[in-house]
């Protein structure tokens, strides 16, 4: 039952993984799209590349994570932890979006596009914050099994 815990958690790992992929190429699009002045594109392409190194900081995690499969209850030990901190990223970079939402000077045909892709983060966001949740949960029950 543990392993099958583990083998669970690693698979939702891989959908989270490519849930950040489709973020990441739907905020690649955004940024291809908009119409801001020097400044804004290039702000939006550092927030881009602070993004994508958070996404390959997530991978390199989510490697780790498949190798201390053998250390069961510190790797749950672990993955909580992991997990408020993804959090702690997805309100930055939610605060982040929103921000960059809030400047830019698109269209209104631009803004309604980049708002739906915002809302489709942010509900993103919310569903990593349930597994995040789920995740805590199983490591409580899975500790208190344990003992």
């Amino acid at each position: 039952a543990l392993l099958e815990s583990v083998r669970t958690a690693t698979q939702r790992a891989e959908v989270a993984e490519a849930r950040a992929d489709a973020a990441e190429s739907r905020a690649s699009e955004a940024l291809a799209h908009a119409e801001e002045t020097d400044e804004q594109r290039e702000r939006l392409a550092a927030e881009l590349a602070t993004l994508q190194r958070q996404v390959q900081d997530v991978r390199v995690e989510a490697a780790g994570y498949a190798r201390s499969s053998d250390a069961l209850l510190e790797s749950v030990r672990t993955a909580t932890q992991r997990a408020e901190v993804a959090e702690a990223r997805a309100d930055a970079a939610e605060s982040r979006a929103s921000e960059a939402l809030a400047h830019a000077e698109e269209t209104d045909e631009q803004r309604e596009r980049l708002a739906a892709e915002l809302a489709t983060l942010q509900r993103q966001v919310q569903d990593v914050r349930v597994e995040a949740a789920g995740y805590a949960r199983s490591s409580d029950a899975l500790l208190e099994s344990v003992r």
